[in-house]
């Protein structure tokens, strides 16, 4: 009998020193995966063109941040399942909104040619650990036919290569082009990612005198909602946040500057990370409204991004190439990606604390409320799951 016992002590005892060893295996593993997928990053976060160069401790401290964030989340889960957290958080909805007018040419001819490195990139960061959809809207002007051309989202690289063969740069009429057309159509694409990210690239504005300054005669449907749509930008803002959509405006020239402050102001109040480029003419504008808001207006540097931020808006200069597309474009996922986890962590911690307050205020062992009421006897029995907790998953549609 007592043989028996110390058999059973010694077995559990071997057991627990073998849950031990790999547990100790386990982190080795992935301080090598880590390791590995940190001298990834640093080969291929780096900015193309003049003076855009990523640092390999710019990158290291970018993908720090991200981790830093998911943990956060999965600590504001602590009797919910974490599994899976970082694959949801960087798996990534990526749409590109491109002008296809004449003057976008060689910028579209550019796209075809980073697209696979994009993704590449992209999936690198995350440790190959992220799905990455990809979605394209190009539009032109109203007079233009098509107007509007649509590939919606899929995992397909060749797929959307071969769309973007198809995309030819011609049409437009006056100055300004359908961008709300184009805006529209994005929102209609069937976002599922936690991340999602508009990589906006355009040398014009919409029309409407509210979005860009040029002289009445310079655009044909000058008075806001004249367009053949009827569109205005506000109602299109409101849709774009609601869908917690990351926008990014690549800007060409300085003629997108009087929209990107506009949208930069609907997404400042939706409390977003944003950042409009120094050389827009509103700049210091920003910078004065928001010297004592909410929100912090960043000036290029990861450093000063704002930590509790749950969108993104960024206006960031492309120049007269797209030689800096792929790193620009990696940045916006990642620092997107970060605002998910933050996102994804304050509403954790709301429903958390909900359910807490709604625990406290019943004891179910004398069924009684904690302010010395009987519950009522009609109110039938509530059988608890076998396992004591409901079983939770991550969310697979849209945030709210």
């Amino acid at each position: 009998m007592h043989t028996r016992k110390r058999l059973r002590v010694a077995e559990q005892e071997c057991n627990e020193l073998r849950r031990a060893v790999e547990r100790e295996q386990a982190k080795v593993s992935e301080m090598r995966r880590l390791a590995e997928g940190q001298r990834a990053i640093a080969e291929r976060l780096k900015h193309e063109g003049g003076g855009l160069e990523l640092s390999t401790t710019d990158a290291k401290l970018r993908v720090n941040q991200l981790r830093h964030d998911v943990r956060e989340a999965g600590a504001a889960l602590r009797r919910r399942s974490t599994a899976g957290m970082f694959k949801a958080v960087c798996s990534t909805d990526l749409l590109f909104l491109i002008d296809t007018t004449s003057s976008m040419g060689e910028h579209i001819e550019a796209a075809k040619k980073q697209v696979m490195s994009i993704v590449n990139d992209i999936k690198a960061v995350f440790l190959n650990e992220a799905e990455v959809r990809i979605a394209v809207v190009g539009y032109k002007d109203h007079s233009d036919r098509p107007n509007i051309e649509f590939l919606d989202f899929t995992p397909s690289v060749d797929q959307v290569r071969s769309f973007l063969k198809g995309l030819k740069a011609t049409g437009g009429a006056d100055t300004p082009e359908d961008v709300l057309g184009g805006i529209r159509q994005a929102l209609k694409a069937t976002w599922r990612q936690q991340t999602r990210c508009i990589i906006h690239v355009a040398d014009a504005p919409p029309h409407g005198s509210t979005l860009h300054d040029f002289h009445s005669s310079d655009d044909h449907y000058p008075r806001p909602g004249s367009e053949p749509h009827r569109l205005t930008h506000q109602l299109l803002l409101e849709q774009m946040i609601g869908l917690k959509l990351n926008y990014a405006l690549l800007r060409i020239t300085s003629r997108m500057d009087k929209m990107a402050f506009t949208f930069f102001q609907a997404y400042q109040t939706a409390a977003a990370d944003c950042m409009l480029h120094k050389s827009n003419r509103y700049y210091r504008q920003a910078c004065d409204m928001l010297s004592t808001g909410r929100s912090g207006l960043r000036d290029g540097s990861d450093s000063t991004r704002n930590a509790k931020a749950m969108l993104l808006f960024e206006e960031a200069g492309l120049g007269t190439t797209y030689s800096a597309l792929r790193s620009l474009v990696v940045k916006v996922v990642t620092t997107s990606a970060s605002c998910t986890a933050i996102r994804m962590s304050a509403s954790t911690t709301t429903e958390s604390s909900k359910t807490t307050a709604g625990s406290s205020k019943t004891t179910t062992g004398g069924r009684k409320t904690k302010r010395g009421g009987k519950l009522d006897k009609r109110l039938p029995a509530i059988k608890e799951h076998k396992d004591g907790v409901d079983p939770v998953q991550l969310e697979t549609i849209a945030p709210q």
